[in-house]
């Protein structure tokens, strides 16, 4: 994922490589993982931490986790909560949906969002420390899912999202429970917020036979 964090709104960049100067203040979730082969293999990422599960192809995800209350490793430091499908190589794709907390000159900003790469990231609510969410990728329709992080019977952030047959191909072949350290515009991972551990709970996947 490409999230930029501003003062009143999450966006997104096409790549987080992309040349440029990269503002110290942005805080983008990014997969580095195109080497990883899943968490079955015990795979080491530079940024992602977490479950990914790539036994079959995967049409929806979800989980539940509460809001960590985050502390300031840096002058800025982020970490990112979310449950996506694809994100693995370099072209894969990825849908997902979660919460993203950022810290920059002592001053915390968490916020839900969605987002369907390369598009930009939809924001959401905002959200505080020890709130519980369920974050969720649903199918809705022909290659169509439904992004959505609630909390109760609140929606923080939503979204639908239409790809085109190869790219619904491409996403589904993981699913996602996974804690980052996002990274700048640029592609620099930065210091990661302290967070204490995250619980995803009632994780559940469905399959293209719409079994989950």
């Amino acid at each position: 994922p490409a999230l930029t964090i501003r003062p009143s709104a999450v966006s997104s960049t096409q790549s987080t490589t992309k040349p440029g100067d990269a503002s110290g203040s942005s805080a983008t979730p990014s997969n580095s993982t195109s080497n990883s082969s899943g968490a079955l293999g015990g795979s080491l990422s530079a940024n992602w931490a977490g479950y990914v599960d790539q036994s079959q192809p995967y049409v929806g995800v979800s989980g539940s986790f509460t809001v960590p209350d985050v502390g300031q490793a840096a002058p800025v430091s982020s970490v990112a909560e979310w449950v996506g499908i694809g994100g693995l190589g370099n072209n894969s794709g990825l849908i997902q949906a979660g919460v993203l907390e950022n810290y920059q000159d002592g001053q915390l900003q968490a916020q839900a969002f969605t987002e369907s790469l390369p598009a930009l990231a939809t924001p959401g609510d905002a959200v505080a420390p020890g709130m519980t969410v369920t974050a969720s990728v649903k199918p809705s329709g022909p290659d169509t899912w439904t992004l959505e992080v609630t909390s109760g019977k609140t929606v923080l952030a939503q979204e639908t999202v239409t790809l085109t047959p190869a790219q619904a191909q491409a996403v589904e072949r993981s699913a996602d429970w996974i804690v980052e350290a996002p990274s700048t515009a640029s592609g620099r991972i930065l210091p990661i917020a302290g967070f204490g551990s995250v619980t995803f709970d009632g994780a559940a996947v469905q399959n293209g036979s719409g079994q989950t």
